[in-house]
């Protein structure tokens, strides 16, 4: 359990100070997205593919080329001939139909990537807005997924910044975005711009880990 002054001193470090610089903070989620997209394995896996099903298509067109060769060259008749080139017609739509999927799959990431960091700007400027000295229950309520307290650390997961996740697919991740420290000092700048509390100790100082 966590004392409720030690929460509202978490909040208000978490949207007063690391979203304070909307800049540096919009630069580090664009480092973030860049990462997850660029060392994304399900990319890597589709161009892979997409390598196999070109040189599919070119052995198939390749074969096709030949089949006509010997057809006009009277080694096969004209049944055979048809009955082949149906056949390996069909595996080529195939293969272009397959490729078409694959080459949309890759397109679809970047065809709203406009829109959406439009999004994680007007999130960033939203959570930003807040950064004073008392962050409301609310915001904390509408801006918070989760709080895990451990021994000295407290990790805080955000819920606003699901545009973000979703763009850099890492929508079933929970990736560590900041960390700072509460430290004895910051209890006292509190107690001091909160005259009701004029007790409050903090034995050690407490890591906040901030996850998207």
């Amino acid at each position: 359990m966590i004392q409720e002054w030690k929460l509202q001193l978490a909040a208000n470090l978490i949207f007063g100070v690391i979203f304070k610089d909307r800049d540096e903070v919009v630069e580090k989620l664009y480092d973030l997205i860049d990462h997850y997209i660029v060392n994304d394995d399900v990319d890597n896996m589709n161009r892979e593919k997409l390598e196999i099903i070109n040189k599919q298509i070119d052995e198939e067109t390749k074969s096709l080329d030949k089949l006509l060769d010997i057809f006009l060259k009277g080694v096969i008749d004209e049944p055979k001939y048809v009955r082949k080139k149906e056949e390996s017609e069909a595996i080529l739509r195939k293969l272009i139909k397959d490729k078409d999927g694959l080459l949309e799959k890759q397109a679809a990431p970047k065809k709203d990537i406009e829109k959406r960091i439009a999004l994680i700007k007007k999130s960033i400027a939203e959570v930003s807005s807040y950064a004073d000295d008392n962050v409301s229950d609310e915001i904390i309520d509408e801006y918070t997924s989760q709080i895990i307290v451990r021994e000295k650390c407290i990790d805080w997961h955000l819920s606003c910044l699901d545009e973000l996740k979703h763009l850099a697919r890492m929508d079933d991740e929970s990736v560590q975005f900041a960390e700072i420290e509460l430290s004895k000092k910051d209890v006292e700048k509190y107690m001091e711009s909160h005259p009701q509390y004029t007790r409050l100790r903090l034995k050690d100082p407490t890591k906040i880990r901030v996850f998207l």
